[in-house]
């Protein structure tokens, strides 16, 4: 979904990328995670998100969704497939939807445009960059 929460399948580089994932715990198993995987064009892994290490909580025994947003600006431009996995970390693995969704992420003029072509990685990291008047040497 973009920013107006419009079902899409391409995106500008400085838009909004959300995901809905529907979910059915209602059998209330205890220590349920959902993850999730997002790979390029190569199928390199991107990134991994998951819900109990970003939320700090369990999946709850409820029929639900889930909302996950993707930074703004991070992904750089191109295709992206996501996965997406229900697990009890380290015991089992209880459902798995590989390369459910694609999704391009426009070259709509990022600072990178000049670049366009050129393999410069896959994700834009906001650093905090700093300067300062004295040498470290």
């Amino acid at each position: 979904m973009d920013e107006r929460e419009t079902l899409q399948s391409s995106f500008s580089w400085n838009g909004t990328v959300k995901l809905l994932i529907e979910f059915d715990n209602s059998e209330g198993l205890t220590g349920v995670d959902i993850g999730v995987r997002v790979k390029d064009r190569r199928g390199i892994t991107v990134f991994v998100s998951s819900m109990a290490h970003s939320m700090r909580s369990e999946l709850p025994a409820i029929r639900g969704i889930l909302g996950l947003e993707f930074p703004s600006q991070f992904l750089m431009p191109g295709t992206y497939t996501i996965s997406v996995n229900a697990h009890i970390p380290t015991a089992r693995l209880l459902s798995s939807a590989e390369d459910a969704l694609q999704f391009t992420h426009e070259e709509t003029g990022s600072p990178f445009t000049r670049h366009s072509g050129a393999d410069i990685g896959l994700v834009v990291a906001d650093c905090a960059w700093s300067m300062h008047n004295e040498s470290y040497v």
